[in-house]
């Protein structure tokens, strides 16, 4: 693999500037769709899955990255489908610890193992 050619100190900022000016956009654009805000959160948390008689399974460990009154965002290194049903276990993350049911809404794969998923809660 190659790389380009350092570049000057005022050709980083402008690029730099750029790019800050692009992804200040995009998350205008994101935030004039959304409802509700939404907050950066980082927190380690478990997802469980419920069986029919109501006991309780851990199917993975996540990072939830981000917070709306609506869902969660996660990173987790287990894929998971379009309307999965889980249990968000907050653990320790919080002084109360509680189970919020959400469906998972969109997934992608990032890099090797690791996905990134969205739940809208389930209320």
């Amino acid at each position: 693999m190659s790389y380009a050619s350092p570049i000057s100190v005022q050709e980083q900022t402008a690029l730099l500037t750029k790019l800050e000016e692009q992804l200040q956009a995009q998350q205008e654009e994101l935030s004039s769709r959304r409802s509700t805000p939404r907050y950066p959160l980082n927190a380690r948390v478990r997802l469980l899955a419920e069986a029919e008689d109501g006991s309780l399974r851990q199917t993975a460990e996540a990072w939830a990255l981000d917070f709306s009154h609506h869902g969660l965002g996660l990173l987790t290194e287990r894929p998971f489908q379009f309307n999965d049903k889980l249990l968000v276990d907050f653990g320790p993350a919080f002084d109360v610890r509680f189970h919020a049911r959400f469906t998972v809404v969109y997934g992608m794969n990032l890099v090797g193992s690791i996905q990134r998923i969205g739940g809208r809660f389930v209320v």
